[in-house]
Formats: C-alpha cells, sequence, structure tokens
C-alpha cells in the first residue's frame, strides 16, 4: 500500500467563517479535509476559476478521494485482523 504524506493546515477563523465551512463541507457530504484537499489544485491557476462548475468538480474529487480513503482504511483494517489471526493460529 502506498502511503500517503499529510500534512496539517491551521488557520484561525471567525465564528461564522468556521460554521460556514462545516457546514457546506456537510451538505456536500464530505469531510472539511476532502474539501481543502480536493480545492488545492483548483487554486493553483485562479484563471480558469469558476463558480459553477468548477465547485461541482471539486466536490466530486471530494468524494472520490473520501471513498478512497475508507476503502484504503478498511483493508488496513482488515489485513490487520487478518495478521492477528495468524499469530493466534
Amino acid at each position: 500500500m502506498t502511503a500517503h504524506v499529510r500534512k496539517a493546515l491551521h488557520a484561525y477563523l471567525s465564528e461564522e467563517a468556521y460554521e460556514t465551512w462545516h457546514r457546506f463541507a456537510e451538505e456536500c457530504g464530505v469531510s472539511l479535509s476532502a474539501v481543502l484537499t480536493a480545492l488545492g489544485p483548483a487554486l493553483s491557476d485562479p484563471s480558469e476559476m469558476t463558480t459553477g462548475q468548477k465547485l461541482e468538480a471539486i466536490i466530486s474529487q471530494a468524494k472520490d478521494d473520501e471513498r478512497d480513503k475508507r476503502r484504503a482504511r478498511r483493508k488496513a483494517i482488515a489485513q490487520r485482523t487478518v495478521e492477528k489471526a495468524q499469530q493466534t493460529s
């Protein structure tokens, strides 16, 4: 399995901005981390940013990333379970 390097992003936001970010992610059905991860590449070229279609693409990417993360997590848990079972046999 390929390890993904992750880094923390820390920011101080107003209470309203904080709630807005989290509400947006919740309404899209993804975590805020997934939104920010998917948004990163889109911000690399602001001239190509549009609100409608680009935002849909970012949310779609966030959902794909979350799905992949869940699958990798389940696979890792299953692997550890198998390894523990083999150790006790």
